[in-house]
């Protein structure tokens, strides 16, 4: 393979061309690609690398490289030892009182699909799980978007999950932890971006979620500022899940994707563990007769 320099006219940058036989047996040498900008006085200009070519497929001519490196980083090597290590360790010395639920292996159960849950329809599913939130003492929210933020939305290919995880951030801000939350967006017929969801918190802890709200959703100023956010006790879970998908098929249509609607994972575990319940105390009791 050589190197050749194409000059431009007077003004013009100039390029590397590389060429190359691509057939052993052919005795004339064809171009082959261009790279960046380079001048021939260069100190970077390309040199050759003197690397073997290995000629397979006759079409196709491949380098030798020495020492290739690999594909996963070595952080990802240092985490996935430290894991099986504690793992064993745990396996060894399981974990007991209330350091029981943090256990790898209680949350590896507490996310497991099986095959009942997976049965059910997702129509179904989010009914459940909405329906678990409502009776966990849960809030509805509403919340208006500033222009900004509507427009970062509208250029994510998952935009509930995105903010979803700008309210979880502004939770751990203002209320010292992330709090289980469910969201849909909204897009209204005069095309303004907003959001509804419910949330569970504890006592007292509303008027910081509502700051939080705030900046997940960038503050208003001046008119309007007051109507921003809008937070109230559950009544109607049923009711309530059918109001905030109203307009799904208009907003995934604006959108231009699907990914609207945002669970968290430990509402949906309860949800999925309740039904699971019922089903094993169904079953018992067919048992039983």
């Amino acid at each position: 393979m050589k190197i050749y320099y194409h000059r431009w006219r007077e003004g013009q940058e100039s390029c590397a061309l590389f060429t190359g036989k691509i057939h052993p047996d052919s005795h004339s040498e064809n171009a082959s690609f261009a790279t960046f900008s380079v001048s021939e006085n260069d100190p970077q200009a390309p040199s050759e690398q003197g690397f073997p070519a290995i000629v397979g497929d006759p079409g196709l001519v491949t380098v030798q490289k020495h020492n290739t490196p690999s594909h996963r980083p070595a952080y990802l090597t240092l985490v996935a030892d430290e894991h099986a290590k504690l793992a064993a360790h745990q396996e060894k010395h399981p974990p007991r009182g209330r350091h029981a639920k943090n256990s790898l292996k209680a949350v590896k159960a507490t996310h497991k699909k099986t095959k009942a849950w997976l049965r059910l329809s997702a129509d179904d599913r989010e009914r459940r799980v909405l329906d678990f939130a409502f009776r966990s003492e849960s809030f509805s929210w509403t919340l208006n978007l500033t222009p900004k933020k509507q427009a970062q939305l509208r250029k994510r290919g998952r935009p509930a999950n995105y903010l979803a995880d700008a309210i979880n951030r502004a939770c751990k801000r203002e209320l010292g932890r992330s709090v289980p939350i469910s969201l849909a967006l909204e897009v209204t017929s005069t095309g303004r971006l907003h959001a509804h969801g419910i949330v569970t918190l504890e006592r007292g802890e509303w008027k910081a979620f509502r700051e939080a709200l705030k900046s997940a959703g960038g503050k208003v100023e001046g008119r309007g500022a007051g109507r921003q956010t809008d937070t109230r006790k559950l009544w109607n879970a049923t009711g309530w899940a059918n109001y905030i998908a109203k307009d799904f098929d208009r907003t995934a249509e604006a959108l231009g994707t699907e990914k609207v609607f945002y669970q968290c994972n430990a509402t949906r575990a309860g949800a999925r563990q309740e039904y699971e319940a019922s089903l094993a105390r169904q079953k018992a009791l067919r048992r039983g007769q």
